[in-house]
């Protein structure tokens, strides 16, 4: 995958830091390890942060297990965020809500998270405008898919065009 330039490295389990298990977390706010990025028999990042799942978020204000993903370098970490609080481009949980849609559409702002993939390998929650052409307006009924760019090295939401 291009972009990426380290391997495993040894750390104190500090928040945002590579872990195996929950046991390597030292943080006491950091103690659930999360994966953020998985391609099987590729490459699997899992990083020490708040919560794994929603379930883990125990305060009603911020329910949502929401990633942040530093692209550049393969990290981040799992954090428990306010609804409709993550922004268009940024990173959302793209786990099965029980009804078929991401989870993580109740964090981003824009009520929508999309399955960015790249090379159909690598699967990243992406918040943006839409999931599908029924979200769009009739101007713009198009919804173009979120992306994952490592060329520029960001995330792009999905958007309605034409």
């Amino acid at each position: 995958i291009p972009g990426m330039q380290k391997g495993a490295t040894c750390n104190k389990g500090e928040p945002g830091a590579g872990c195996e298990s929950d046991a390597v977390c030292s943080d006491p706010a950091n103690l659930n390890c999360g994966t953020l990025i998985d391609v099987p028999g590729i490459i699997t990042v899992s990083t020490c942060g708040e919560c794994k799942t929603n379930e883990d978020c125990l305060d009603p204000k911020l329910p949502n297990c929401s990633p942040t993903i530093d692209v550049m370098n393969f990290s981040g970490k799992y954090v428990c965020v306010a609804d409709a609080s993550v922004k268009n481009a940024e990173a959302c949980n793209l786990a099965d809500d029980g009804k078929g849609n991401p989870v993580g559409n109740a964090a981003c702002e824009s009520g929508f998270c999309g399955d960015a993939t790249y090379m159909e390998l690598l699967h990243v929650g992406v918040c943006g405008e839409c999931n599908s052409n029924a979200d769009c307006p009739v101007d713009k009924p198009k919804c173009n898919e979120p992306q994952i760019d490592l060329n520029a090295v960001v995330l792009v939401a999905s958007f309605c065009g034409k």
